[in-house]
């Protein structure tokens, strides 16, 4: 972003603490506040948070199956994932902060380039279209112009972005900006692709940005889901979350199609924002099965993980850069610090 303050909690069925981490990079030279939240910090007391277990629904229309028995663990994960964006939302704006990014650990933000190729989806528009502000032809066309002139990751960062542009859209009319995702599967890649401008002393595939590269269709809904979003408190006074996707009810402005028209079609445009309407998307990488089945959810099954892992529908390096500015920054540290376990403290 660069980041700065971060609040994150750990699932509950986790066997490992991330506090050792945590504790490292918090070192004060690197100047990143960290804090690591309980169920105590975040969720009711017992009679409302029965409440609100009851109220969730179950997913319909996706790439996973439940168990019956299952069920209340699901209800579980979503009601900690909306209590917790809340209470962090409510943290920061006490604090006097203004754009909170609200992702996974597994979920990276990254400029929205237009894709090289060409290959985006755009999605034929129904007869009757949306009114809303976000949706002028002049502000469509203003995002077009910055999505061709947006810098590389290793030149500047999303907030760099944000303070030369912060007057005019979208950051001047969206405090709550919804960001669709694209998903990366488990398909390796040639040696020579993943090793591409990686220092000699990395190893690519320890990290998940480096050595995945193969992903579902930009722009479309299978495989990448529902939005991710970024809000800015500071413009925001009531934090009534939504679900984790679409954070509050602002966030479903920047929808241009007319929402009924699509349900009838089911083509999933209804949930998320078009690329050609954002100047951020979110990457999600699955990883490793290791990795994926490592956590205790009911959706992480191998038959999961195989259905959406072998997606192949293009191949992408725009966060590439990241290694090499980090490289430039921590220099002969650089094997250390991205070692997984004890990474040593750094001295200026």
């Amino acid at each position: 972003m660069p980041l700065r303050h971060l609040i994150i909690t750990a699932d509950p069925s986790s066997k490992t603490s991330p506090q050792a981490v945590i504790d490292r990079w918090s070192a004060p030279h690197l100047g990143i506040d960290i804090r690591l939240w309980t169920d105590d910090d975040f969720l009711p007391e017992k009679v409302e948070l029965n409440r609100l277990l009851d109220r969730v629904r179950m997913p319909i229309n996706r790439n996973i199956t439940f168990a019956e028995e299952d069920k209340r663990g699901f209800q579980m994960h979503i009601v900690r994932q909306e209590k917790f964006i809340s209470e962090c939302m409510t943290r920061f704006k006490r604090e006097g902060r203004d754009w909170v990014l609200l992702v996974d650990s597994d979920e990276y933000l990254i400029l929205n380039s237009k894709d090289i190729k060409g290959n985006e989806k755009i999605f034929e528009k129904v007869k009757r279209e949306v009114k809303s502000p976000l949706t002028r032809p002049w502000r469509v066309d203003r995002l077009d112009r910055l999505r061709k002139s947006l810098p590389k990751v290793s030149d500047q960062t999303v907030r760099d972005v944000i303070n030369q542009q912060y007057d005019g859209p979208p950051w001047s009319d969206e405090p709550c900006m919804a960001i669709p995702r694209l998903f990366f599967g488990s398909l390796e890649s040639d040696p020579k692709d993943i090793s591409k401008n990686v220092p000699a002393e990395i190893d690519p595939k320890s990290l998940d940005t480096l050595r995945y590269r193969k992903h579902a269709s930009k722009g479309e809904f299978e495989f990448n889901f529902y939005d991710k979003a970024m809000v800015d408190v500071s413009r925001v006074s009531y934090f009534h979350v939504m679900n984790c996707h679409r954070i509050l009810s602002l966030c479903n402005n920047v929808r241009p199609f007319e929402e009924a028209a699509h349900v009838a079609r089911n083509d999933g445009q209804r949930n998320i924002t078009p690329l050609s309407m954002t100047l951020l998307r979110v990457h999600h990488f699955m990883g490793s099965w290791e990795k994926y089945g490592a956590r205790e959810d009911t959706r992480r099954t191998k038959d999961n993980y195989e259905k959406l892992g072998n997606v192949d529908l293009g191949e992408d390096d725009d966060i590439r850069p990241w290694i090499g500015k980090f490289k430039e920054m921590f220099g002969d540290s650089t094997k250390s610090m991205l070692a997984k376990g004890n990474w040593p403290l750094i001295k200026n």
